[in-house]
């Protein structure tokens, strides 16, 4: 099962949030801080275009995802909207978020190197995108978010959106640990 899958510990987390936030001009930093905060799909993040962000960078609209449920908007932390706004740069609204020389848009693929060489670098498990999709769903869990609020935020249709979002992404033990704040608050140095 997903939940049974690596995911990084809280203050793993901190210790990436801390490396990331250190290394604003490394698209790495940001597309493994996106992930973390955000815990978007592997592919939802690195296919979005310059102009889905949106209102000073404090949303990242997912217009064309996996499922249905799976376009919304996320909001988006003012250190993460920072980056991606410096990042975007003053390229054309249709440009790629992230993309290589020569304008090429990265794979799920690029992010997935990108996010394993920056845990390297900050020293904690080296992960891919979808582990710190399970840790960000695990951490809001336990900091009190519900089940329903979780699987809206990581884009799961809403029939089976709770099931699917616990037997594929939180830890066993979330759910019953479940009490206070959300995930970001916790990563951030806030109480449980």
């Amino acid at each position: 099962q997903g939940a049974d899958k690596p995911m990084l510990t809280v203050d793993e987390s901190r210790i990436v949030e801390a490396w990331c936030i250190a290394h604003p001009a490394d698209p790495g930093a940001v597309v493994t801080l996106g992930y973390l905060y955000l815990g978007s799909r592997a592919s939802e993040l690195v296919r979005r275009d310059v102009r889905d962000l949106d209102d000073n960078g404090r949303l990242l609209w997912i217009r064309r995802a996996k499922t249905r449920a799976g376009s919304r908007h996320l909001l988006v932390p003012d250190a993460l909207a920072e980056m991606l706004l410096d990042m975007a740069g003053d390229r054309a609204g249709d440009a790629p978020l992230f993309m290589r020389d020569g304008g090429i848009r990265w794979t799920r693929m690029v992010a997935y190197r990108h996010v394993r060489r920056v845990c390297a670098a900050a020293e904690v498990p080296v992960l891919g995108p979808q582990a710190l999709r399970r840790t960000q769903s695990t951490i809001a869990t336990e900091a009190g978010e519900t089940a329903l609020a979780v699987a809206r935020h990581l884009g799961q249709s809403t029939g089976e959106a709770p099931a699917v979002t616990h037997r594929s992404y939180v830890g066993r033990n979330a759910a019953s640990a479940a009490r206070g704040e959300r995930a970001l608050r916790v990563i951030q140095g806030g109480r449980r």
